[in-house]
This record gives C-alpha cells, sequence and structure tokens, in this order.
C-alpha cells in the first residue's frame, strides 16, 4: 500500500492509518476512484479495516484535470 496519505491516533491505545485508493466493488461492479480505506492497529498488530466507498469529489476532479482541455475550460468557467 505504501506510505499512508494520514497517520493518527485513535484517542486510546491505538493508531490510525488511512490511504486514498481506488476500490473496485463487486457487488455492484463499480470502481470508487477515491475510496478510504482505514487501518486500525492495536499494540503492534492491525486489528481491523474498514473501507468506505467514496467517489473523487467534483473539486478535485476539476483541479486533476486542468490543462487536459475540458477540464481546464470547466476551470475558468467557475472562476468567472
Amino acid at each position: 500500500m505504501g506510505p499512508p496519505e494520514g497517520k493518527s491516533l485513535d484517542g486510546g491505545n491505538g493508531y490510525l492509518w488511512d490511504y486514498r485508493r481506488a476500490v473496485f466493488d463487486e457487488s455492484t461492479e463499480k470502481v470508487y476512484t477515491w475510496s478510504l480505506i482505514s487501518f486500525k492497529f492495536l499494540q503492534g498488530r492491525c486489528a481491523y479495516i474498514n473501507f468506505q466507498l467514496e467517489d473523487l469529489p467534483p473539486e478535485l476532479l476539476i483541479q486533476k484535470n486542468q490543462g487536459f482541455g475540458i477540464g481546464q475550460n470547466l476551470q475558468s468557467n467557475l472562476s468567472e
């Protein structure tokens, strides 16, 4: 998974590592492009993993597409 995008204390004796990744959901056959995957560690071991299936927010999609034609036009239209 690589280095996490976020690390934090869980308010107790655990640690949370957060990753943003694309995840394929087999039940809907859809790729969620910006899912949050959180690993909870207790006493140095992974206790559980949570998935929040999400798509990239429109604001970030526009930023990601800047300089690639239509994304750049959308950004300039939004700022006018």
